[in-house]
């Protein structure tokens, strides 16, 4: 779906349920599902507790009820039957691909510094907003960029993107409070360029302490495919294949041990171009 269309059909939804607050939350998985927005199912909060099967959970009704989280998200109308079927749960949709968060929590010093940086950039939010089931506040905007999570990218604050999802509405929380929409305002804003810019920064800052930690790393056999792949896909977002290729290489046999074969590590370099592709060819649709 055409990254226009899919943000017109989010805040669209996003206002209907607004309007409309007794809608069950399977009848709204259906609905973003319908909205191409992807979905996926999280424990809910029942008595008081998580509804997970674990006896002493540390992410009460926050956490994924399937194997890969996020990355089952679906709007396949069949599994969604399969998910919620008799069912009751929370509701998550992962972030990036054109929609993402400020996640803003209280009980960290969120509120004070989303004011800071308010009065800092002379920034006015006006922006579709969740209040969270914890009294914090997700604010969603709207960005053709291909940007990551940040964890505290501000004190109190996460930026959620590629690789991190959301709880949304209707979904209930350990407080007995639910996630809401806000009724202010009603359109997804632009992704404001300092917060774009203070992301990147932050990035540069971590994939400085990355390459130094590459170069004098020493990898035992049973860790070889693991640490290649990453070292990879690191190189193929910044350079052309056949250089991320040599470079890998080399420091195969400086760094493993013993060096893993060269017909395996092409093995994987294509897998990861073939991977990057399918993604730009997705993002271009």
């Amino acid at each position: 779906m055409r990254f226009e269309n899919r943000i017109k059909n989010f805040y669209k939804l996003a206002n209907l349920l607004v309007e409309n607050k007794k809608i069950t939350a399977k009848d709204i998985a259906y609905m973003y599902a319908e909205s191409g927005i992807d979905i996926f199912p999280i424990y809910h909060i029942e008595n008081g507790s998580c509804s997970c099967p674990a006896k002493q959970c540390k992410s009460k009704g926050k956490h994924p009820q399937t194997n890969k989280g996020f990355q089952d998200a679906s709007t396949n109308i069949q599994i969604l039957n399969i998910w919620f079927q008799n069912k009751i749960l929370n509701l998550g949709m992962p972030t990036g691909n054109g929609i993402y968060i400020l996640d803003i929590d209280p009980r960290n010093g969120g509120l004070d510094s989303f004011e800071t940086i308010q009065k800092k950039y002379k920034f006015s939010p006006q922006t579709l907003t969740v209040k969270t089931g914890g009294n914090g506040y997700h604010c969603y905007y709207k960005s053709y960029l291909d940007l990551p999570k940040v964890g505290n990218l501000y004190p109190g604050i996460d930026f959620l993107g590629r690789g991190s999802y959301a709880i949304i509405p209707p979904s209930n929380h350990i407080s007995g409070n639910n996630y809401s929409w806000s009724a202010k305002y009603k359109f997804l804003d632009d992704l404001p360029e300092f917060i774009i810019a203070d992301i990147r920064n932050r990035n540069k800052t971590h994939e400085k302490s990355n390459w130094e930690a590459y170069s004098l790393e020493k990898i035992p056999e049973g860790q070889r495919n693991e640490k290649i792949t990453k070292l990879a896909g690191l190189l193929i977002n910044k350079l052309n294949p056949t250089l991320a290729l040599n470079l890998v290489n080399s420091w195969n046999l400086s760094n493993c041990e013993p060096p893993l074969i060269e017909k395996e590590i092409l093995a994987i370099v294509e897998s990861i171009v073939r991977k990057e592709q399918r993604k730009n060819k997705r993002a271009s649709l």
